[in-house]
């Protein structure tokens, strides 16, 4: 005898902004996990901010400093998208529900959680603004960055 299963399509996440809402497929509260956008990989397609529920991507040109650090073979691949990249302006509305992740067809995006521990980093990163192509650069979001004296 065989059982039909019947899958129950899941209803729209609602597009809610507000940092005390969450939609049922979220796992977490807004500002524990942070995108990571992985710039080499990165073609500015822009499935990211079609899937997000929260408003956290924009894809726009690749900023110079960026660029700079991207490596030659990145460089290349930049300029044949049209320098385009996604950026996460408001990273702290993440409640990780993944959707990016499995949208990117570049694989460039990971989840990050981001640790107390984690205050020396600069604001301007958690926000997704200087985040560093993680492909190219040892620096982790769990260890501070060296101090100057």
């Amino acid at each position: 005898m065989r059982r039909a299963f019947v899958r129950n399509a899941p209803s729209p996440p609602s597009i809610a902004t507000s940092v005390g809402s969450r939609t049922p497929e979220c796992r977490a509260e807004p500002g524990e996990f942070v995108p990571a956008i992985d710039r080499a990989r990165c073609e500015g397609k822009g499935e990211c901010t079609r899937v997000c529920p929260f408003n956290v991507f924009e894809v726009r040109r690749i900023d110079d400093a960026d660029f700079a650090r991207l490596t030659w073979l990145g460089k290349l691949k930049s300029a044949a998208h049209g320098r385009r990249t996604a950026y996460t302006p408001m990273a702290s509305a993440c409640q990780a529900c993944g959707k990016c992740v499995e949208a990117c067809p570049e694989k460039a995006i990971t989840l990050t959680r981001v640790e107390e521990k984690a205050e020396g980093l600069p604001a301007a990163w958690l926000s997704g603004r200087l985040g560093p192509s993680l492909s190219e650069s040892s620096w982790s979001p769990f260890v501070p960055p060296p101090t100057r004296t």
